[in-house]
């Protein structure tokens, strides 16, 4: 990942809570990222689509991303009930040449 670089359609795989294994569907998906081991705080989009068996996308605006180090929170409760396994991701990302 481009520091300073907005990702549309970053991938992720969410999995029921009860068993850590069965694909988490129909979820209300909501995130939070923490640059540079600061707070946690909404994603600036946050706009996430479900793409199906599970798996889902995200849109990280740039701001999320104008970082050296993130960590990503994803959860989801689902419409019917049920909640998702957290995921976490952390990175680091990549200084572009042009870019802060």
């Amino acid at each position: 990942l481009a520091r300073g670089v907005a990702v549309s359609n970053f991938p992720f795989k969410l999995v029921s809570d009860a068993d850590n294994k069965t694909p988490f569907t129909s979820g209300v998906v909501s995130g939070q990222i923490s640059r540079d081991g600061g707070i946690f705080a909404a994603l600036q989009s946050g706009l996430t689509t479900e793409i199906g068996l599970g798996w889902y996308s995200v849109n990280l605006g740039s701001g999320d991303l104008l970082a050296n180090t993130a960590a990503l929170v994803l959860t989801a409760n689902g419409i019917s009930g049920g909640r998702a396994a957290q995921r976490d991701f952390g990175f680091i990302t990549q200084r572009v040449s042009g870019t802060q």
